[in-house]
């Protein structure tokens, strides 16, 4: 390349950089003057206002950064002097190629698409990217537990060392993010790579800062004498101080040691199950080529979403349906409810959220008829009532199930604060029945089957519902001009004649290998090299909170042959 080639694509950069920084600042700015204008929310004191133009700031450099990366993805493969005897093979063509012979199908080569080869990938490498293995989970759990399963406290040989952060272990004790089946793991890998007996262990500091110190841990051997591990005393609370806000049952509005974060997550088991990953459709869009330089990640396409599906009815037995979700009137759900110490805690903490400020409650909503000053007693006298029964639960257990004495002494307080509940209530109550099945609460039994089975899609794969056809997609399917569609889907609606359409909803799932989702592009350098050894987003299912976040853990295959799983590498992101 030319110095004036190279000035030249250090100015495209630069240019870059300031646009996309600067646009995304100004952006940010106009968000923040409506939100002040427009609503009652103010960013006070002067402290917050610093922050929030820090991060404002930050934000601005990272999407100049991600800028100056499209650049240089979309910068023209250098001049020669020499004419290239072979046409280059973009990675699309390349799978194209790999999977026709299977499909009794000659390759075929392209010539709409001239850029320069990715580099070569491991065969393993290749083999895992198309054989992802995800977690179907068991719902209800099963009395008998298994060795899959996230949450909970590790079930590993009596002696088992919890890992700490450190170089030496000396840190701080990690948290307990899952564990795997080795044996059930083995049957799903395509590769062979993965160890074939004993368990495997994720832990992690889920504290989401600027270190998030990680450890798999490999335990061979017969697994029949295996006990749950102790977790060590000085284990603090899950996500840290962040913990009070993301635990449905804690609270950040009382002091630090009334929040009551717990230490462990909810356990909900698994069962690892292996799909075939749909290879993509030959048209892409460039300025998609351009943003994964033709690599493969992960899509929720149609495809996917349908292989999600029949990995979710895999195991026999009655999948479960999805139910009616739409919310219910405020009503006592069942005779026992609240059916533990948990759910109190769960309503209780809800409550506290809303009457904090009540000077934001919506008049219109919440006691109309009160005018602002009678409002605002009625609203703290109802934050310390809810405070008082918040601490009343602390006392036990979470998973400790309640007398029907104290169930419904305590079902009449709730009565009491209705209008604060209201809005909420049917989530609340499905949050408590996820909160007393993922503890293993003594509540359990007074839960009825339904009240389960409305909880059930949560935490499914995929799921699979059908609806009448919306006028836009009859308008578009009819090819008549749009008038005349619109009249007629509605004369189909009025004789109950719309057609019935079949949906597939199944976001991007937990799991080891397949491709790896593309977030902001920090993955790429690993992806032609590394297998994905587990990806992890927010799964409120489970009660792993990571918001935005995504955790990819990568490892070489040669790694993974030997079990060096110190070597695994995070790539951390948000979206």
């Amino acid at each position: 390349m030319s110095g004036k080639q190279g000035a030249g694509d250090w100015l495209d950069q630069a240019i870059s950089f300031l646009f996309a920084a600067l646009a995304t600042f100004f952006a940010l700015v106009v968000v923040w003057a409506l939100t002040e204008t427009l609503t009652p929310i103010r960013f006070q004191p002067m402290a917050l206002r610093y922050a929030m133009v820090a991060l404002m700031a930050l934000a601005a450099f990272g999407m100049g950064v991600r800028a100056v990366r499209r650049t240089r993805a979309r910068r023209p493969a250098p001049e020669t002097d020499e004419t290239p005897t072979t046409i280059p093979e973009s990675r699309l063509d390349l799978v194209r190629r790999q999977l026709a012979p299977a499909a009794g199908r000659a390759p075929t080569a392209s010539l709409s698409q001239p850029q320069q080869p990715p580099p070569p990938q491991q065969p393993m490498v290749e083999t895992a990217r198309w054989r992802p293995i995800v977690f179907r989970q068991i719902y209800p759990p099963p009395a008998r537990r298994g060795l899959s399963f996230f949450g909970g406290a590790p079930v590993a040989p009596p002696d088992f060392k919890w890992p700490r952060a450190g170089a030496y272990g000396q840190g701080a004790p990690l948290h307990f993010v899952m564990q795997w089946d080795c044996a059930a793991l083995a049957r799903q890998d395509a590769t062979g790579l993965l160890p074939r007996s004993g368990a495997l262990y994720a832990f992690c500091d889920l504290s989401w800062g600027d270190d998030m110190p990680f450890r798999f841990i490999h335990a061979d051997g017969a697994t029949q004498d295996w006990i749950e591990a102790t977790p060590p005393a000085d284990l603090g609370p899950v996500y840290g101080d962040d913990g009070a806000h993301l635990v449905p049952y804690a609270t950040p509005r009382l002091s630090k040691d009334e929040r009551g974060a717990p230490a462990l997550l909810p356990r909900w088991p698994f069962e690892p199950v292996a799909i075939d990953y749909p290879a993509p459709a030959p048209e892409t869009r460039e300025d998609e080529e351009d943003e994964t330089s033709g690599r493969l990640y992960w899509s929720e396409r149609p495809a996917v979403a349908e292989a999600l599906l029949v990995a979710q009815n895999s195991l026999g037995g009655a999948a479960p349906s999805a139910q009616d979700a739409r919310s219910r009137p405020f009503a006592r759900p069942f005779p026992s409810f609240p059916q533990d110490w948990a759910a109190v805690r769960i309503v209780c903490a809800d409550a506290l959220e809303r009457l904090h400020r009540p000077q934001y409650l919506s008049p219109y909503e919440f006691l109309p008829e009160l005018d602002e000053t009678a409002r605002a007693a009625t609203a703290a006298k109802w934050f310390q009532q809810a405070a008082e029964e918040y601490g009343r639960a602390l006392r036990f257990s979470p998973a400790t199930a309640t007398s029907q004495d104290d169930a419904d002494e305590i079902w009449a307080f709730f009565e009491t604060i209705r209008p604060a509940l209201e809005p909420h209530f049917d989530r609340l109550v499905g949050e408590s029945v996820d909160a007393t099945l993922g503890l293993s609460g003594e509540g359990a039994r007074a839960i009825p089957g339904d009240e389960i089975a409305r909880n059930a899609t949560r935490h499914m794969l995929a799921v699979e519902t059908r609806r009448r056809e919306y006028e836009h997609e009859f308008v578009e399917r009819s090819g008549k001009p749009r008038e005349e569609a619109a009249a007629l889907w509605r004369e189909r609606l009025a004789a109950n004649a719309v057609e019935t359409v079949r949906d597939v909803f199944a976001p991007t799932p937990n799991r080891m290998f397949g491709p790896p989702s593309y977030v902001q592009g920090d993955v790429e350098e690993l992806v032609d090299t590394h297998l994905l050894l587990l990806e992890l987003g927010g799964s409120k299912s489970v009660g792993l909170e990571l918001g935005e976040g995504v955790l990819q853990f990568m490892i070489a295959p040669d790694d993974l042959r030997a079990a060096r799983f110190d070597r695994v590498k995070l790539i951390r992101t948000g979206y």
